[in-house]
């Protein structure tokens, strides 16, 4: 393991952002809002210390190594939060402490949506577009967006590409250059959002509000440039929004297959997928029924039907939106289960969080495998999905993921509790930064604002692990990984 590439890469990284802090200077300029001083400010910081990072390690080798891959990806994302934190800091008016701007800023690039923010409405357009921004930047990768600039740079992304891309298909890749699969994914991803945000203009959207909805739909963010969010927008802004999510939490490769090939038929041939949508349909049906046996206005049935399909939709996303504003009243089964449907999360390879459906899918193949050699010892069993075994090994890593998911979900929620939180606060907190959701339950229902400090920096940690699928954060907390 070469140390010596971090400053280099980190800094290139650190070039990068310090560019998309620009572009909410266009906003400012179109909405005549004299706020460029925060903005310029941050660019100048973050640039300036990205050179001098780059300078630093600009010789370095070109070679990345898989343990050079999970600690440059790992110091990436905390050094974009932070420094991405620092438009917060600066920006009048916000009063926002380290604390808050480094958590409004991980929320935001690691797309869980959980905010410190109040009074949105009376906020600048141009800061309530770089937060909305930094859902767009850090929904399919901030990494696999520059892997797809990286060979003009002269660095080898795999190893990068491998150590944050979600899901089990880290090795497969849509053409044979990892720096072509990263723009295919970049591609689709850019496409979708811009179709997201032609189809929310179509319903009646603001161009302003739109932007701002695509860039947190596609993503599966959740931050929204007002603060009634969903909970405002007509019925055909709700079902757009229920499709985009829907697209936004399934696997991009297979976006990639349908659109370079113009067909939907891959769609309806993967398990995963398939799994998925029946999984949404079941929750759906679930929640919807127990609204109905619930509620004393039978005349409320199709707005029921429809806040349990957006609410299921959105949690499983791991988006977060918000369609009922009254949600907190709900029979109390319904936001607990909403917690375990935020857990299991969204498709491998999309833009959602949570454990994935594909490995929920091997997981529960698994338990059934064992079941069986319980009940035949001696008998040989094999696990196939749609007709392709699954090996062992394939079935023990996803065993092992489930199980750190579990035991490190026990840990933060305990040392959340130590911190303070109620018991169920402090359970719904882990749940929704650990899978990047955003909304919890308790203290934190609406807003994390009230949060102790030291609670918030174990949300940090856990938001970017489980944007980094935890291993590759957790193996750096190993003696093992830094011996040679």
């Amino acid at each position: 393991m070469r140390l010596s590439q971090n400053p280099k890469i980190i800094g290139m990284f650190l070039m990068f952002l310090s560019l998309t802090m620009l572009t909410p200077i266009v906003v400012d300029y179109i909405y005549d809002e004299s706020n460029i001083y925060p903005f310029l400010l941050s660019f100048a910081i973050t640039f300036i210390c990205g050179f001098l990072l780059w300078f630093i390690g600009r010789n370095a080798s070109k070679k990345i190594t898989n343990k050079d891959g999970f600690v440059i990806v790992t110091l990436v994302w905390v050094f974009v939060t932070v420094f991405g934190g620092i438009p917060y800091m600066v920006f009048p008016g916000l009063d926002l402490s380290f604390t808050h701007a480094v958590f409004e800023s991980i929320s935001g690039f690691t797309t869980t949506g959980a905010t410190v923010i109040t009074g949105l409405d009376k906020l600048p357009h141009s800061i309530l577009y770089y937060r909305q921004q930094t859902h767009f930047f850090g929904g399919m990768g901030i990494v696999v967006l520059t892997v797809a600039i990286l060979p003009l740079l002269g660095v080898d992304g795999m190893q990068l590409y491998k150590a944050e891309v979600t899901g089990l298909g880290k090795d497969e890749k849509i053409a044979p250059r990892i720096s072509t699969t990263a723009k295919a994914m970049w591609l689709v991803y850019v496409l979708l959002t811009f179709i997201c945000f032609i189809a929310y203009l179509l319903v009646g959207m603001g161009p302003f509000d739109a932007i701002c909805y695509a860039f947190s739909t596609i993503s599966t963010g959740g931050f929204a440039p007002t603060d009634a969010g969903m909970t405002a927008q007509s019925k055909p802004v709700i079902y757009v929004c229920i499709f985009f999510l829907f697209l936004g939490a399934t696997n991009f490769k297979a976006h990639y297959i349908a659109f370079s090939k113009f067909s939907i038929k891959h769609y309806f041939n993967n398990i995963e997928i398939k799994a998925y949508f029946y999984f949404l349909f079941l929750s759906s049906l679930i929640i919807a029924i127990t609204l109905i046996a619930y509620s004393k206005d039978l005349s409320k049935i199709p707005d029921m039907v429809t806040n349990s399909i957006f609410m299921v939709v959105s949690i499983s996303s791991t988006a977060g939106f918000v369609s009922d504003a009254n949600y907190y009243i709900w029979p109390s089964f319904i936001p607990f289960f909403l917690m375990f449907i935020a857990i299991i999360g969204g498709c491998g390879g999309s833009t959602a969080g949570g454990v994935k459906m594909i490995r929920a899918i091997l997981f529960k193949e698994k338990a059934t495998l064992e079941a069986k050699r319980v009940i035949h010892p001696q008998g040989k069993f094999t696990v196939k999905l749609d007709g392709v075994p699954i090996s062992e090994q394939a079935l023990n890593r996803v065993s092992g993921f489930v199980s750190v998911y579990l035991i490190l979900f026990a840990v933060c929620w305990l040392m959340l509790i130590a911190c303070g939180l109620s018991p169920d606060t402090s359970f719904s907190a882990i749940a929704t930064t650990l899978s990047n959701v955003g909304p919890g339950l308790g203290q934190i229902g609406s807003n994390f604002k009230t949060v102790p400090d030291d609670a918030l920096w174990i949300c940090n940690f856990a938001m970017i692990a489980g944007r980094l699928e935890i291993f590759t954060v957790l193996v750096l907390f190993m003696p093992d990984f830094w011996r040679k």
